[in-house]
């Protein structure tokens, strides 16, 4: 059993926990826009005590760290805040005609982008005007290349990879059969896709098509985190038939070869990521546990109990875990298992 460092209790359902300031401060959201109770809180991770006071926000749908020292907000009327970490006082404010889905963090330029009803915008910190990359058939979400230099938007079966200064588009689009659910980059020329057909492939940006190797599972592909350090790229899928479980399970990123054995929990795997190394793997399950495991081995370090579906299992480089479960974040210390 890991050492449980802070219970961050909230008022209704925690909806986001995200790392700032080399793991310092931890920036937590609850609520949902239907009981109009949407707030922001900010943590120190060192003594689990609020910094300063809650955020409100009645239509909030995202939050989102930008970098180290910033993170911002999007709502349902438009509206994209941004703060630095430590205030509840805006530093810039943007408007949208449509609602804010999502945001993502550009950290190797000083702008981010905006999923806003349908498209995607890039949004600078100088307050100028928002431009727009991209219009999609339907409510798209974003992964960023390495280099900050391209955009993966994923929608309906589609994978659309775009230039961020010009919104061209960088190569012609690739499909699944079914709905892509999840995707990352690999490199800054190759993105992987996860798809509800039970593929996850490789798809080369030069190229312009998907490579000849794919992995295949019986189920719907989840999540995909990647460990750009050990080039693993670890694969979240719930299986068919019944009973459904949840299996996570590594991959050569390059390759798409196993890396590791399967970490099976009973239920379904909501979310899974590597530490910065990628000798670790933490799973989240709507059986009410977190389950830390050694990658290379499969074998189980600690096994974490909850009191609901746990939708969030994070692992930080400062040696922290972060999960998220109904209206209860925890802060768990993983430094005894790490190495």
């Amino acid at each position: 059993m890991l050492p449980l460092q802070h219970q961050l209790l909230h008022p209704n359902r925690a909806t986001h926990a995200h790392f700032a300031c080399n793991g310092n401060r931890l920036v937590t959201a609850s609520g949902t826009v239907s009981n109009s109770e949407g707030q922001v809180f900010q943590w120190g991770t060192a003594n689990g005590q609020q910094i300063c006071g809650p955020i409100a926000d009645d239509s909030l749908l995202c939050v989102e760290a930008l970098d180290e020292s910033r993170f911002a907000t999007g709502n349902m009327t438009g509206d994209v805040r941004v703060y630095e970490v430590g205030s509840d006082q805006p530093i810039h404010e943007f408007s949208f005609k449509q609602p804010v889905f999502g945001i993502s963090n550009n950290p190797t330029r000083e702008d981010f982008l905006i999923v806003s009803g349908k498209t995607v915008w890039r949004q600078s910190f100088d307050d100028q005007p928002a431009e727009l990359l991209a219009k999609c058939k339907r409510e798209p979400a974003l992964c960023v290349s390495p280099d900050g230099q391209s955009i993966g938007i994923y929608f309906g079966v589609t994978l659309q990879v775009v230039d961020v200064d010009t919104g061209a588009d960088v190569c012609d689009p690739a499909k699944h059969k079914l709905k892509v659910s999840c995707s990352c980059w690999v490199s800054s020329s190759s993105v992987v896709t996860g798809s509800d057909d039970g593929f996850v492939r490789l798809y080369d940006v030069a190229d312009a098509e998907f490579r000849k190797e794919a992995i295949e599972l019986t189920g719907w592909i989840k999540s995909l985190d990647v460990c750009h350090q050990s080039g693993q790229l670890l694969v979240t899928v719930e299986t068919k038939g019944k009973p459904r479980r949840g299996l996570a399970q590594c991959f050569d990123a390059s390759s798409l070869s196993p890396k590791s054995p399967e970490f099976a929990h009973d239920q379904l795997v909501t979310h899974g990521s590597l530490d910065a190394s990628g000798g670790l793997i933490a799973t989240a399950s709507a059986d009410k546990t977190v389950a830390v495991w050694n990658s290379e081995t499969g074998e189980q370090l600690a096994s974490l109990p909850h009191s609901g579906t746990v939708y969030q299992a994070s692992l930080h480089s400062s040696g922290q875990l972060v999960t998220r479960s109904s209206d209860v974040v925890n802060l768990w210390d993983i430094s005894s298992v790490v190495g």
